[in-house]
This record gives C-alpha cells, structure tokens and sequence, in this order.
C-alpha cells in the first residue's frame, strides 16, 4: 500500500522506472508520512552556521539596502553603524551589537532596538513592519532621518 499510493507523485517529477520508484516512495513517503532515510548513495547534507562575523556584516549589507531604498541620508551612515554596532565611548556595544534578533530588558527589538510605539509610529508611515528585518529597520531608518531627529530615539547615536 505504501509504495503504490506514492507512484503517481513520483511519475509527474519525472520517476516512472518500477524498480526505483517503490524504493524511493517508501524511503522518503513511508506510511507514516514522515521520511526516515536518504536513498543508498545519496549524501547526508551538511548543514553550517555562517559565522558571526558573516553574519554580521550581512545584517549591515540587508540594513544599508532598505535605507539606500528608502533615500536616508548618506552623511548619517557612519552614525548608524556606530548606533547599531557600537564602538564609541558612551556605548561601546552599540544597540543591538548587530543581532537583529535582539530584544533589551525594556522591550526595545531589532537592530535598532525600536521602542513598540516608535516602530509602530513609523511603520505606519513606511509600510514596513518587520522590525526583526535588517532591511524594514535601514527603510524605516531613512524615513526617521527625513522626518525626525534620531538622536531623540537611540541613546548610541554618536
């Protein structure tokens, strides 16, 4: 029953040899619906992390293509970066330290560590509301530089 329930799926990708398809049907759509083995021969994936500093530096790369596209201004890039990630004496860590998953003791999210109300604020304006994405956060960064003073918002501002 396993095999034979599973052979019209596989025929319309492309896999009608009678020999393969059962062993490939009961491998990865055994009767209790979940796959148990990769066919013999095939390798197992290996799956990394990117590291940190990848990580990082993509979170920035994400974050200055939302606030290019939103027109923030060139001239307060070096202040963002240095609000994000830190670096100056007042907040050696920066908001965030560049995790846009980031959540302060008060509540404050994202890169930028947005106040609920201030994200709602703007995104209301932008029409962009993930604050855990590095691109809503550099989009609704730029509208902040066009229509408020952001060092009212982020105790890093340099």
């Amino acid at each position: 029953m396993g095999a034979g329930r599973n052979l019209l799926p596989l025929r319309s990708i492309g896999l009608s040899d009678a020999g393969l398809a059962p062993q490939l049907s009961d491998t990865l759509c055994p009767p209790s619906g979940y796959p148990t083995r990769l066919p013999a021969g095939v390798p197992t994936p290996q799956i990394t992390a990117p590291s940190h500093t990848a990580q990082v530096q993509d979170a920035w790369q994400r974050f200055l293509d939302g606030y290019h596209a939103g027109g923030g201004r060139l001239d307060w890039i070096d202040a963002w970066y240095a609000t994000i990630y830190g670096g100056t004496g007042h907040c050696p860590n920066g908001e965030s330290g560049g995790n846009p998953y980031a959540v302060s003791p008060l509540g404050h999210k994202g890169l930028l560590q947005w106040a609920d109300g201030t994200w709602a604020g703007v995104a209301a304006q932008t029409g962009y509301w993930d604050v855990w994405s590095p691109f809503d956060n550099g989009f609704n960064a730029a509208w902040m530089t066009q229509n408020d003073a952001p060092a009212q918002h982020w105790s890093c501002w340099p």
